[in-house]
């Protein structure tokens, strides 16, 4: 079963109700927050989750994560585990499917192996555009990099987590929309998609990613970073999970396209200040980070956020988070609704 968890601050949007539309989304868990426009009215497939409906939420302890923090889509994500989806796919309520199949494109074809070569990053942008774009969370000091790549052909791979690209206003940070003049920009159709090889990174959102079971584990936002981090945080800390375990990212093509709601620019890259600065360092950390054969997801996520902890990349208060998402996690794998 195929879950779509959304957050919204604006109650039934265009992009909402686009998605109740279609089969394979309409089975749909939306998340407000503290001062949301509620969605009061029943829709089929439809459930709505209040600030205060959250809060009455007893049995998940991540129902006191911090309000108005992207990190309550968390809740969310353990519901749709609890009622018993295999994939989970996330969005936000301005991002809109260009036809009904979207999810079959976003699935589809094969994955090919991105053999980059001596690179720790790699711009999976310049796969399905020649325009100069990087994604939110890249670093900086690599976004002129010109990196040699080889695309594997022979090696076809199923991929765990799916991140498909957005058009007209992708995901971008505050430096590449305040330095130019806003045009939109056009991903081009490919019928496959590319898979990033172990040892290399490069971010990805939480706007049009499609998650399978086994990377359930990793769905975790992090609480004390930044609205505009969380989610660039939690991608790099996911793919190095998914190495130690043999499983995979992938980029795929744009099936939606982005009507963005209004955001202060200049707000948006005050809030990607710790994105720019310690991005590097989180590359870093995970590196240095060892795990051991025994280790389960949830232990490797520990220790990565442990290191983050000692290398002042994340706060203390963390930790506690991440605890209440893996015994809330533990709960509701166990205890799925049919």
């Amino acid at each position: 079963m195929i879950l779509t968890v959304i957050t919204t601050i604006n109650g039934l949007t265009k992009a909402i109700e686009k998605f109740l539309q279609y089969p394979k989304t309409q089975n749909m868990i939306v998340i407000g927050d503290k001062g949301s426009k509620n969605i009061n009215e029943t829709r089929k497939g439809l459930q709505y989750y209040s600030f205060e409906q959250q809060l009455s939420l007893k049995e998940l302890k991540s129902s006191m994560m911090p309000e108005r923090h992207y990190s309550r889509k968390n809740i969310g994500y353990l519901l749709a585990i609890k009622k018993g989806a295999n994939i989970i796919y996330e969005t936000d309520d301005d991002n809109i499917p260009h036809s009904e199949d979207f999810l079959d494109d976003l699935s589809k074809g094969y994955v090919i192996d991105i053999r980059s070569e001596n690179n720790v990053v790699f711009n999976c942008y310049k796969l399905f555009t020649d325009q100069f774009i990087w994604p939110r969370g890249f670093p900086l000091s690599e976004i002129n990099s010109d990196v040699d790549y080889k695309i594997n052909k022979e090696k076809l791979i199923g991929a765990s987590i799916i991140q498909g690209l957005a058009d007209s206003d992708p995901d971008v940070d505050a430096i590449f929309r305040l330095s130019r003049k806003y045009t939109p920009i056009n991903f081009s159709r490919k019928d496959h998609s590319f898979l990033l090889p172990s040892q290399c990174y490069c971010p990805f959102n939480s706007q049009n990613t499609l998650w399978k079971k086994e990377a359930f584990a990793l769905l975790y936002l992090p609480v004390t970073v930044s609205f505009r981090f969380t989610d660039i945080l939690r991608s790099f800390v996911a793919k190095r999970c998914l190495d130690q375990f043999n499983l995979y990212l992938a980029f795929a093509n744009a099936t939606v396209y982005q009507e963005r709601n209004q955001h202060d620019l200049f707000k948006d890259f005050q809030d990607e200040i710790e994105c720019y600065i310690n991005t590097p360092a989180v590359i870093q950390c995970l590196i240095d980070t060892v795990f051991h054969q025994s280790d389960s997801l949830t232990d490797c996520l520990l220790k990565i956020y442990s290191n983050l902890v000692l290398a002042k990349l994340v706060k203390e208060d963390e930790l506690l988070h991440l605890n209440n998402w893996i015994t809330d996690f533990n709960f509701v794998s166990n205890s799925n609704e049919v």
